[in-house]
């Protein structure tokens, strides 16, 4: 009976423990694409967070964060002419920013990305090309991207908002650090273009706006393993062209986008 006893539990013990399955990255970018129809927000910051390298071949990277949009000088203080309060109110209100950001890469230097700014989605192309590799790895980084989305008006009023539109290319010196920390530096260029119907103090405004944008980014990133803490801040000057019912403006100015996110790496 012992001896019986002594060989079930051998062939207990001998059979293979099953793990679970890791989860599937493309899930993780069925999840992200399915809280973009949840976001909102008036005029969203549209932050890079691009961190040291571009995702590995098969993995998929996950972050949640926020980010804020602080225009300063004349793209802060407007008058109150009709013209300028449209454009205040349609391309450079300010505010916070809620994000939800997903990567797949498609190769060793290629990912993909989708990152949802509030009202609005970004999808980039980003590749790499390598400068240093080992434990310290460096690359410079290129990630055209474009962003739509909604334009929401920043008073109560019956005006129903517009939709915008960024194109964008940054061009970055990235590295990595033994997995620990990251950093990420270089200029970002684009266009915007807001349309739509937005309130003023004397009434309700068709809008059309045309933006250019160019700047710097740098962004620092810590954390161990999958799990890594990122900041950034963007400096961007953005000169602007409006047309609100027939009155003509233009103005330009700075904007800061400090932005903040925890990314996972599945």
């Amino acid at each position: 009976m012992h001896a019986r006893l002594s060989r079930s539990m051998l062939r207990a013990v001998s059979l293979p423990l099953e793990r679970p399955a890791p989860p599937s990255p493309w899930r993780a970018l069925a999840l992200t694409a399915a809280l973009a129809l949840v976001g909102s927000g008036c005029i969203a910051a549209n932050p890079l967070l691009s961190g040291g390298e571009t995702t590995p071949r098969g993995r998929a990277d996950i972050a949640l964060g926020g980010a804020a949009r602080l225009p300063t000088g004349k793209l802060r203080s407007v008058p109150a002419i009709r013209g300028d309060q449209a454009l205040q109110r349609s391309a450079l209100g300010e505010g916070m920013t809620p994000l939800v950001l997903a990567r797949y890469g498609l190769n060793r230097h290629t990912d993909v990305e989708l990152i949802v700014l509030g009202a609005s989605a970004r999808v980039s192309y980003r590749h790499e090309w390598l400068l240093a590799d080992g434990i310290n790895r460096t690359v410079w980084l290129i990630s055209p991207s474009l962003l739509l989305g909604k334009a929401y008006d920043r008073e109560s009023s019956p005006a129903r908002g517009g939709l915008r539109g960024t194109v964008e290319l940054p061009f970055l010196y990235s590295a990595d650090y033994g997995g620990v920390y990251e950093t990420w530096v270089g200029p970002r260029v684009g266009a915007n273009y807001v349309m739509g119907d937005f309130s003023t103090a004397s009434g309700v405004s068709d809008v059309r706006a045309t933006g250019l944008h160019a700047g710097a980014v740098l962004g620092f990133g810590a954390g161990f393993r999958r799990i890594h803490a990122m900041i950034e801040l963007s400096a961007l000057y953005e000169h602007w062209w409006l047309s609100a019912n027939g009155e003509r403006r233009q103005r330009g100015g700075v904007v800061l986008m400090p932005a903040f996110a925890l990314r996972v790496r599945l």
